[in-house]
């Protein structure tokens, strides 16, 4: 075999796991996507202990709307977190509120998505079918 023929197949079998290895990165990585967006991701608030949460209000398939948080313990250390979240419908003037709590890892971020994944159904709360996903206010208090 000459050598540009070796470096043909050198170069083809690199390019070959290289695909393979995006193709699995873009697979582990791949999330159900929300039918409805009503409100993209926001923050909420960040606590003195460094963690950080935001929301979306989402309706991903078969489910009510929701509100999705996305937490992020950026403390050098692990924490465990409990807040307090108050979802008022602006037209109605309803509330209602829920208390979240959560096991966190230091600089890791926990972020609810639509495809269900059990460990992070704390951080979803489903809306009330008389409340409008498109006028909500949130407020948190950190406990």
């Amino acid at each position: 075999m000459n050598s540009i023929t070796l470096k043909m197949k050198v170069l083809k079998k690199t390019v070959s796991i290289l695909i393979i290895s995006l193709i699995t990165i873009s697979v582990a990585n791949a999330q159900i996507s929300p039918k409805n967006v009503f409100k993209n991701w926001t923050v909420l608030a960040e606590s003195g202990n460094s963690i950080d949460v935001s929301y979306t209000i989402v309706k991903c398939e078969n489910v009510v709307p929701q509100i999705h948080f996305s937490v992020f313990n950026e403390s050098s250390s692990d924490q465990d977190i409990n807040f307090r979240v108050v979802i008022k419908d602006d037209i109605t003037n309803k509330s209602f509120s829920k208390d979240i709590s959560l096991v966190t890892k230091k600089m890791n971020v926990y972020k609810a998505n639509c495809d269900g994944d059990n460990f992070l159904t704390a951080l979803k709360i489903d809306l009330p079918s008389n409340y409008n996903p498109d006028h909500l206010t949130l407020s948190i208090s950190f406990k």
